[in-house]
């Protein structure tokens, strides 16, 4: 509302929904409720309503906008049929447009429409300078990655490390930083990081680890040679243990046979399932993940369930530092392990001085996560079974809004799956109040009004009778 009440020029939404759609998936119907609520906060806000099923103009002009119709499977009885329908939104503003390309429900929406309007209001946009720095690569083992932040209303400019002139790049740059991985990162890239942040061009999300796994063979987690980044996160308050974490709250993964013939689905407790807790109201999936120690400025932000454990790692044995194999953790006997509930997350706020360079910052906000595969392209198929999970994701939307100063929107994103729908009552004492109203009015008010209807239509009829 407070967003909405700083419109003074004129703002035209228009929601292109197509006529079939509302008949196939009649919670469509939410979507236009909260429109209407929403057109209504401001008299310069305008809404209006196209079927651009039979106005070939209006499709081109969506299809001009990036938007593209949407297959949609509907089964009867007898048949199953495919159609492609539109359920977007277009939010024009001085010129400028935004685009929602497709929505079915109302429980997102809020933060999809302000995250558009600000943008269009303020005409500043969100940077975020993507560094992968674990060898691994953007396009490809981070795929989703980009697409998902440009969504979200993110504009992505990643940085090479392995590239002459990434220090250049990095200094003339200006946004948020979101490093991936260490391995690979030298020291005069460090250096560069690090003034980054001290200079406060922008806060930092690092997803780093003194360890790697072979994602693509066997699983062998090895110590990384060169932990520049780490040692930098280190100096401010966020220490690596040499604990790899397991947990009863863990991933479930299907692993085939050579030859795809038979399946089997086996908890694998190193892929760590958090559950819901106050910075990740949806819960997320980390991978092999380190537990942390914090001082200094660096508080806790993540934590395990209490029935986590820790694997000491092996430094005699650098090729495997602990046993990753799925089918031998079934069998591994964790009474002797350390248990409880272990830090996997971490947050460094407030003022910073250099490891590498004599600046600091007076005040600065950082996010730590253990595990650089976190939003891995593979790693987040093994998890995502036939529908996807991609709360990695919008755990990493959440944290880069705050990170960016939009505490609100990113409270509307972290909101868990709820009911939106405006003509139903959630709040239980309301419920009750209105079910007792609803009782009265049924069984007291209206059999009353009908008896008193009868009495007066009886004494009339006999007052006319005689």
């Amino acid at each position: 509302k407070a967003l909405l009440s700083t419109v003074q020029q004129p703002v035209k939404i228009t929601y292109y929904q197509s006529s079939s759609i509302a008949k196939l998936y009649p919670q469509v119907r939410d979507v236009m409720d909260f429109l209407t609520e929403y057109a209504s906060q401001n008299k310069n806000i305008s809404l209006l309503v196209k079927d651009p099923d039979n106005d070939q103009s209006v499709k081109t002009m969506l299809e001009n906008y990036g938007i593209q119709t949407q297959q949609m499977r509907t089964v009867t009885n007898t048949i199953t049929q495919y159609v492609n329908v539109y359920s977007a939104i277009v939010i024009e503003y001085k010129g400028y447009v935004e685009t929602i390309p497709f929505t079915m429900a109302a429980n997102t929406l809020e933060y999809d429409l302000d995250g558009r309007l600000k943008h269009l209001i303020t005409g500043v946009s969100r940077t975020v300078n993507i560094v992968i720095g674990n060898g691994l690569s953007l396009n490809e083992d981070y795929s989703y990655l980009v697409p998902w932040l440009n969504s979200q209303g993110f504009v992505c400019n990643p940085l090479y490390p392995e590239q002459a002139g990434f220090v250049e790049t990095l200094r003339e740059s200006e946004g948020l930083l979101l490093i991936i991985g260490d391995s690979q990162i030298s020291i005069d890239n460090a250096i560069a990081i690090e003034d980054y942040i001290l200079n406060r061009k922008g806060n930092a999300f690092f997803m780093v680890s003194p360890y790697s796994s072979a994602i693509e063979d066997d699983w062998s987690i090895t110590a990384n040679q060169r932990t520049n980044i780490v040692e930098m996160l280190e100096n401010w308050g966020v220490t690596f243990t040499q604990k790899i974490v397991g947990d009863i709250s863990n991933a479930r993964i299907t692993m085939y046979s050579d030859d795809q013939s038979e399946t089997q689905i086996i908890n694998y407790p190193l892929w760590v399932s958090l559950l819901q807790q106050t910075n990740s109201t949806n819960g997320i999936t980390l991978f092999w993940p380190t537990a942390l120690e914090v001082s200094g400025n660096a508080q806790p932000y993540l934590y395990t369930s209490p029935a986590a454990f820790a694997f000491e790692t092996d430094k005699n044995s650098p090729k495997r530092l602990i046993e990753t194999n799925p089918f031998v953790m079934n069998t591994v006997n964790t009474s002797s392990l350390e248990k409880g509930t272990f830090t996997v997350g971490a947050e460094i706020n407030g003022e910073l001085k250099g490891l590498y360079n004599l600046a600091h910052s007076d005040k600065s906000r950082i996010m730590v996560i253990p595990d650089q595969y976190f939003v891995n392209s593979l790693m987040t198929g093994y998890i995502g079974g036939q529908n996807g999970d991609y709360r990695n994701f919008e755990f990493l939307t959440t944290s880069l809004l705050k990170l960016n100063g939009e505490e609100e929107l990113a409270e509307l994103n972290s909101r868990g799956s709820r009911d939106s729908s405006l003509y139903k009552v959630t709040d239980s004492l309301s419920f009750v109040r209105y079910q007792l109203i609803t009782y009265l009015i049924l069984y007291v008010l209206i059999p009353l009004a009908i008896l008193i209807f009868g009495v007066i239509y009886n004494v009339g009829k006999n007052r006319k009778n005689k």
